[in-house]
């Protein structure tokens, strides 16, 4: 028995324009996930998986702010 390995890539993107006395802003990201796995028997399947995600938001009033955040798992 093999074991499978996955792996996906994904983003996105927001933007909340600026009305009346509320400042906008625009925020971006991408999130990078993989993982192994393995079946046992007909009815088990255990793993492992981990994940990156990086998010920038640039507020239209001045200021940015950056967030790099790391998650890890086992599954079964």
């Amino acid at each position: 028995n093999c074991a499978d390995l996955w792996f996906e890539v994904s983003g996105g993107q927001i933007c909340n324009s600026r009305r009346r006395d509320l400042h906008g802003f625009t925020t971006s990201g991408v999130q990078v996930t993989g993982g192994v796995q393995r079946t046992f028997g007909h009815s088990l399947t255990a793993g492992i998986a981990g994940s990156y995600a990086y998010d920038n938001t640039h507020f239209f009033n001045r200021g940015n702010a950056n967030t790099s955040t790391g998650f890890g798992g086992l599954y079964g």
